[in-house]
């Protein structure tokens, strides 16, 4: 018979306490004179699927075409790239910015095989689109019932 193990409810604030300070944690080393942390630029994106192939729209507004790497690896397709700050000429001090810069990163796990000679990128208005299609073995295909 298993060693049976007494019944310990989670405690509630242990896991609220815990989940604060990693909310704060930033900010409080920031108080401390600590660096601030690397700001990241989060870039949208959407993924529609064919039957012939991926799309996947990102939008990058503000972000240089020389600035956007995409790598495929097997079936894992990864969009990277760099939003710099602008470090032009500026009248006074900033009130208020809403404005991010950084890096980005975004993988994704395609479900079927893909024809890597195929893919293509087209980068147009902020908005970067990757066309990846699929392997011919991927494809749907009707199978003929013979009597």
């Amino acid at each position: 018979m298993a060693a049976l193990s007494p019944y310990r409810p989670a405690d509630v604030f242990a896991d609220l306490r815990r989940d604060m300070d990693d909310a704060f944690s930033t900010w409080i080393t920031r108080s401390r004179g600590a660096s601030w942390p690397t700001e990241s630029f989060f870039a949208p994106l959407d993924v529609h699927e064919s039957e012939r192939e991926f799309t996947v729209r990102m939008d990058v507004p503000g972000v240089s075409e020389k600035d956007i790497k995409v790598t495929c690896n097997a079936n894992v397709l990864t969009i990277s790239g760099e939003r710099k700050n602008e470090r032009g000429e500026t009248r006074g001090a900033a009130r208020y910015s809403e404005r991010s810069y950084g890096s980005f990163s975004r993988s994704m796990t395609l479900p079927v095989h893909i024809a890597h000679d195929g893919i293509r990128a087209r980068y147009a208005n902020g908005v970067l689109e990757v066309v990846v299609p699929k392997a011919a073995s991927a494809q749907q295909r009707e199978i003929k019932v013979e009597v």
